[in-house]
């Protein structure tokens, strides 16, 4: 029986080409993270964008200085009446630019006697407003996501 000795450079890995095959894996890991980030970094940066957005229409709406008090709903429109100002103001969906806009009036005849443009949301896909016993009811589809919000608000007295 003839049994060759194998060196110890043989038998098994040296401790040098462990440390570079573990260097190499590092990177390798590192690489496929970074790629994963930036695939995914746009898409929660205009989620983020169409969160805070929303908190702002929210904000609008609430505010203190307008008073709004809901006059009227359609599907794409919302028309609110503002006691201190003395003036109408109407929410506007635009389907077709995916935008929800806001515009101010002296009387609430028609939308396009509304002046002004306060664009509010965009990437609006769909917005539905209800409002029953001083709640409006907000339900929005932007960027393909959710949102709902139920405000209290005044009801509209005709002065």
């Amino acid at each position: 029986m003839n049994y060759r000795q194998k060196s110890p450079k043989s038998k098994a890995f040296t401790l040098l080409e462990t440390i570079i095959a573990l260097g190499i894996t590092a990177v390798t890991i590192l690489l496929i993270n970074g790629l994963a980030q930036i695939l995914y970094s746009p898409q929660r940066t205009t989620q983020q964008q169409d969160r805070v957005m929303w908190e702002h229409l929210i904000t609008v709406l609430t505010m203190d200085r307008l008073q709004l008090q809901p006059c009227s709903e359609s599907d794409t429109l919302m028309v609110f009446y503002s006691p201190p100002e003395k003036a109408y103001y109407c929410l506007l969906h635009k389907p077709d630019k995916k935008e929800l806009i806001m515009k101010k009036a002296l009387t609430p005849a028609r939308p396009s006697d509304f002046k002004g443009r306060i664009p509010l949301l965009y990437h609006v896909d769909q917005i539905h407003y209800t409002y029953q016993a001083d709640i409006l009811t907000i339900k929005a589809t932007i960027s393909g996501k959710q949102y709902q919000r139920r405000v209290v608000m005044a009801p509209y007295a005709e002065s």
